[in-house]
């Protein structure tokens, strides 16, 4: 190891380890403006002009695109926009506290009304593991539809079971257009100096919508973030 400080290899491996710090952050920063220019769409199409720097400064206080992205938190934050940092933070706090909790399966936060009376799993979640765990007389139904079926034959594949692909698959995310059910592809972003963030977003969501996808906040910035291919993934 000594031999190699000498001939100054250490030097060069701490260069190489800055540049790749280096090019995170830049990657990291491209994609948290991206996620804060789809924020400003989704506002947009709700009827508020929320400037990018208001954004960011709502996200300090730690509240999630899905929760800026309600009518709810936006009627409160127009109330309290003008307060100072330290009151702003204790007003967001306290909303969040009174409107919002954790699902425990899915561990994102929601609004409450997304959950059922007394239960600490989301009202999608509770649809997810009704699907996982049907009941016997559905097992029965479908061990009849299956009975007289000879050799494999595989389900027709609909909408619902290609989002879930979507969601545990970036692979697929990443080639969406390539998938059954696509109509549109969706752009990819490179980050280079020639692309404009917020006209990669624009025709992103309007991929997004012709495709059919739904207005699911967390399949949206998944399929996102699986587009922002990077310059060291060009090629």
């Amino acid at each position: 190891m000594q031999y190699l400080a000498k001939k100054g290899y250490r030097e060069i491996s701490d260069k190489k380890s800055d540049e790749f710090n280096e090019s995170d952050n830049v990657e990291e920063t491209e994609i948290t403006k991206i996620f804060e220019e789809i924020i400003r769409m989704d506002l947009k199409r709700m009827s508020y002009n929320v400037e990018i720097t208001e954004i960011e400064r709502i996200r300090k206080f730690g509240v999630t695109a899905k929760i800026i992205t309600t009518y709810e938190f936006m009627k409160k934050y127009l109330t309290i926009w003008n307060l100072e940092d330290e009151e702003l933070d204790n007003q967001i706090l306290q909303w969040r506290v009174e409107n919002t909790k954790e699902c425990e399966r899915c561990e994102i936060e929601r609004l409450k009304k997304e959950f059922k009376v007394g239960k600490e799993i989301c009202i999608e979640c509770g649809k997810d593991i009704e699907k996982e765990n049907p009941t016997d007389d559905e097992d029965e139904v479908e061990e009849d539809i299956k009975e007289p079926e000879i050799g494999s034959i595989l389900p027709p594949v609909t909408l619902t079971g290609l989002q879930e692909e979507v969601q545990v698959n970036t692979n697929a995310i990443g080639n969406l257009n390539a998938n059954r059910g696509a109509i549109v592809e969706i752009p990819a972003f490179y980050g280079t100096s020639g692309e404009d963030p917020e006209e990669w977003a624009s025709k992103f969501e309007k991929a997004f919508t012709v495709n059919g996808l739904g207005n699911d906040d967390t399949q949206r910035f998944i399929i996102a973030k699986a587009r922002l291919m990077g310059e060291q993934q060009i090629g």
